[in-house]
């Protein structure tokens, strides 16, 4: 980072405003004065190869905090790509059974884009339903069949979350192949109504941010009390 940078912020995240923006970034700082950078483009048919390219996309973020941040840094000795193709579930859960002593977690069962960064909070939810379903099975007669069936009539439970906030975020885009829910539509004017919200009210901020970093399920933001602060909210709004 700049030896005179002086930001007033802990790390810097944008957000892509589909369908008309597609670049979305995070800015955060490292250890030995650095900064790591990266910019997640779902609209990208050639690579970013240079520092000066890389610098002149960053000015096509949704604001100019990201650019302002880089443009006087002293540029990596490269850059780093990696491609995501596709999200993947596996309903593993499904089989009428599984093979004595295999359990499918992780990226095994559930593969989210790693943009918006749920894929280790996941595993980590899945490794703590395993250790509660270890300790209820060990009592049971058949202790690895009770601790299989246990685990997989569970685990849609933790991985139902992160799955619906990442696809719904990447199927936002016309050019992401993929079904969409019939009701797509509505949870996106909902979600829209639920970020203005946000901005003011930390009530639904904090739910928000809650169900984004796996502590609550996505089912917060549909009770009542946090519908009736964004009802409120779009009232402000409509008035404003």
């Amino acid at each position: 980072m700049p030896p005179t940078a002086t930001p007033d912020w802990k790390l810097v995240l944008t957000q892509p405003d589909p369908p008309h923006l597609a670049l979305h970034s995070v800015l955060v700082p490292t250890e030995d004065g650095r900064w790591i950078i990266t910019i997640a483009d779902h609209s990208a048919t050639a690579w970013i190869e240079t520092w000066d390219a890389f610098l002149e996309t960053s000015r096509s973020l949704i604001t100019p905090t990201v650019y302002n941040a880089l443009r006087y840094a002293e540029p990596p000795e490269g850059i780093r790509h990696y491609r995501f193709p596709v999200s993947t579930w596996r309903h593993f859960e499904r089989l009428p059974r599984l093979p004595r002593g295999v359990l499918p977690v992780a990226d095994a069962f559930c593969r989210f884009n790693p943009i918006h960064a749920q894929g280790m909070s996941s595993a980590a939810k899945q490794a703590r339903l395993l250790e509660d379903v270890l300790h209820r099975a060990a009592d049971e007669q058949e202790p690895i069949a009770a601790l299989q069936s246990g685990f997989m009539s569970e685990v849609a439970s933790v991985l139902e979350t992160p799955w619906i906030m990442s696809t719904s975020a990447d199927l936002a885009f016309p050019q992401t192949r993929g079904e969409r829910p019939d009701n797509f539509a509505e949870a996106r004017e909902f979600e829209a109504a639920l970020f203005r919200a946000a901005v003011s009210d930390p009530v639904v901020h904090r739910a928000m941010i809650e169900v984004a970093h796996l502590l609550q399920p996505q089912s917060r933001l549909k009770e009542p009390d946090i519908i009736r602060r964004i009802e409120a909210g779009c009232v402000v709004q409509a008035a404003a």
